[in-house]
């Protein structure tokens, strides 16, 4: 079988595993030894475009600013700094390894756990840098607290509920208590 046939056989084969996974897969291969050269070659895979609403290449560019753009304010720059710090410790041992929310492209955000490793040379140097993104149903805060991702997932949604139809109003109606009705008193 001839190189090329070969190679398109074994990207049809990656794609079809990757649409069958939960986690968006990402790559970034580092030019001239330099992690921050502005021309390394990322790649995003078709079921991380998906996880943000994004049908292709086109409107989503295999370029780092199509993730890094859409980090949110108050997320992006530990994400970036975790980022950098993972790729240039040429020990190897600093994890990529963190939760962050991105914005998809109905305008959304959502949170996402984002991991990653490097493969390096025996000096340490980075030469290509692999990960992926997994959506989370709730905050990531709520998780650790109730203990169970069902529970949690349930827990968003009111809250989501309650933001949407103003929560605030629900304290302005009479609270019947044992003892008779009580105004904006809980408890």
């Amino acid at each position: 079988m001839e190189q090329s046939r070969q190679l398109e056989i074994e990207t049809q084969r990656h794609d079809a595993i990757d649409s069958t996974l939960a986690e968006g897969s990402w790559s970034m291969n580092v030019v001239g030894r330099d992690p921050s050269n502005s021309n390394n070659a990322f790649w995003w895979s078709q079921q991380f475009r998906r996880l943000l609403g994004y049908k292709d290449e086109n409107d989503f560019p295999n370029v780092l600013n199509s993730w890094s753009d859409k980090l949110h304010p108050e997320d992006k720059q530990a994400a970036l700094d975790a980022f950098s710090k993972h790729v240039n410790d040429y020990s190897g041992n600093t994890p990529f390894d963190l939760e962050y929310r991105l914005r998809r492209k109905d305008g959304t955000y959502r949170w996402f756990r984002a991991n990653g490793t490097t493969v390096r040379e025996s000096d340490g140097t980075p030469i290509v840098v692999a990960g992926s993104i997994l959506a989370h149903t709730a905050p990531p805060w709520l998780t650790p607290l109730f203990g169970s991702e069902l529970f949690s997932e349930s827990v968003y949604d009111l809250h989501e509920f309650f933001h949407a139809i103003n929560i605030h109003t629900f304290f302005e109606f009479p609270i019947l208590f044992e003892g008779g009705s009580d105004h904006g008193r809980i408890g």
